[in-house]
């Protein structure tokens, strides 16, 4: 089973630092090295000093904090944080570690807003508040009152400027009410008001007004829900037109074992199943698509094994990605030998690797 991991801002340390949370580990298993890889671009992987490169690079774990008996805690710097941080929130990452048994991947979820060393804080201001001065006792007050007081003249009221202004005022508020007026009239006449129709409307005449029911109000997070549970709420959320939630509940219903949920993720991307009204997406991706697949493969899954091999057969130029294409395809074809289209796909592809 994949491993589930996320990572967050580490606010003791401030900006650029970071603590990558991995969950699912086997009991008492604490991780050596780890590697990051991106599903976009041809340099894949980060390498040291945070730049990203074709070739797989792990890096060693200088500590790491059990927080349950198969979870454990990572913390990273800017090396790291800062690298992901600036990919777009298209971009997806997949985290591997190796506790000394054979590499273990899945998702890596960013907890965001995350904060790169480059984030700027700002200090409160403290202000000043003046302690007023001691009011003086009784037997210290003087009397200060002039022996004369002065008289002050005052000047003849002067007569008030007529003040236009109010005109303009009087007029944007009359115009208003008289469209809402004219429309009210024009509903009235078109026998759209019901209870009151105009002159020339049968009785019993006015339509009655369509109702919109409000939207359905979905959780945004699948918190006490297993894996399939999370995969009907994503499932509705989709019907609901809610994309970008539909989108977040998928991801999770994966990292809590809803294999299909990669499958449904993947083909939110697909330039084959992409629809503006089922996809968060403005256009297809077949990159993203291709990686949802593959976690779905990674799980054994046939129609993640198909998707991702006929992605990366039909649009990678990369040959290692063409070779893990075809791989994917032989799987699918063992699975159903009597396939012609199958078949014919991975004759394709193996024709595209010489």
């Amino acid at each position: 089973m994949a491993i589930r991991s996320e990572l967050r801002n580490d606010a003791a340390r401030g900006p650029g630092y970071g603590v990558i949370r991995i969950a699912g580990l086997p009991a008492g298993s604490v991780p050596a090295t780890f590697c990051l890889e991106r599903n976009q671009d041809a340099l894949p992987y980060l390498g040291p000093g945070g730049r990203w490169q074709a070739q797989e690079a792990w890096h060693p774990v200088a500590s790491a904090e059990p927080t349950g008996e198969t979870a454990v805690e990572l913390p990273v710097g800017p090396e790291i944080v800062d690298a992901l941080v600036e990919q777009p929130q298209h971009v997806m990452c997949r985290l591997s570690v190796d506790c000394g048994g054979g590499p273990q991947a899945g998702a890596l979820k960013l907890q965001r807003p995350l904060f790169s060393s480059r984030a700027q804080g700002f200090a409160a201001a403290s202000v000043a508040v003046e302690t007023p001065a001691p009011e003086p006792e009784p037997e210290d007050l003087v009397d200060e009152s002039p022996d004369e007081i002065p008289v002050v003249l005052l000047a003849e009221p002067v007569p008030p400027v007529q003040d236009r202004s109010r005109w303009r005022i009087v007029l944007w508020t009359a115009i208003p009410l008289l469209l809402l007026a004219a429309v009210g009239g024009w509903l009235w006449w078109d026998c759209r008001v019901p209870g009151f129709p105009g002159p020339h409307c049968a009785p019993g005449a006015a339509p009655e007004m369509a109702v919109t029911p409000p939207a359905e109000t979905l959780p945004r997070n699948c918190a006490g829900l297993d894996g399939e549970a999370c995969l009907a709420l994503a499932v509705r959320a989709t019907e609901n037109g809610q994309l970008d939630q539909a989108r977040q509940l998928l991801q999770e219903a994966g990292s809590l074992g809803a294999v299909k949920a990669y499958v449904r993720l993947a083909q939110m991307y697909d330039p084959a199943t992409w629809a503006a009204e089922r996809s968060p997406a403005a256009q297809p991706d077949w990159e993203t698509a291709a990686y949802w697949y593959d976690e779905a493969a990674r799980s054994g899954d046939a129609e993640g094994k198909l998707g991702a091999g006929r992605l990366y057969c039909g649009s990678a130029s990369d040959p290692a990605f063409l070779s893990h294409g075809a791989e994917l395809l032989r799987q699918a074809v063992a699975a159903a030998p009597g396939d012609a289209g199958l078949a014919e796909a991975l004759k394709h592809c193996e024709e595209r690797l010489k």
